[in-house]
């Protein structure tokens, strides 16, 4: 349990408390957070992750607030199921079609159309998520 709200939640507020400062010197920055669709609907079986993720969701929302008159921006990246290792050592992975999962390019390609958007705009939430939630669960 503490794992699961130290990764997803206390590191993202530990580096916003140490970048900010020098963003509110600059009077600009552009904070990018990965969260997960998990902020957005709990599943079975993984209520600690998705408290950990509507935490971290929560916590950018109010810090959006809090620093938008710095010139700082703030976004959040909820992607559904990403095709990695992160599945590697879990009892169920994503569907073996194209549209079973995202792509860590997908999420490369958002994060970068995010950055360059025009200074003074804000993309607050992209929710990404496969065509299709398919999941094949392993055989043990």
């Amino acid at each position: 349990m503490n794992y699961a709200i130290n990764l997803n939640l206390t590191s993202t507020i530990y580096m916003a408390r140490a970048i900010i400062p020098k963003m509110k010197q600059q009077k600009h920055g552009h904070i990018i957070v990965l969260g997960s669709e998990a902020a957005l609907r709990g599943a079975k079986k993984g209520s600690i992750y998705a408290a950990s993720k509507f935490a971290l969701r929560g916590f950018l929302q109010a810090l959006r607030e809090e620093v938008s008159s710095s010139g700082i921006r703030i976004t959040l990246i909820n992607p559904g199921m990403v095709r990695t290792t992160f599945f590697s050592n879990l009892n169920f992975q994503p569907g073996p079609n194209d549209g079973h999962a995202i792509e860590a390019e997908d999420i490369a390609t958002t994060i970068y159309q995010t950055m360059t958007t025009r200074s003074g705009t804000v993309i607050d939430e992209i929710n990404i998520s496969p065509q299709q939630n398919v999941i094949d669960f392993k055989k043990t």
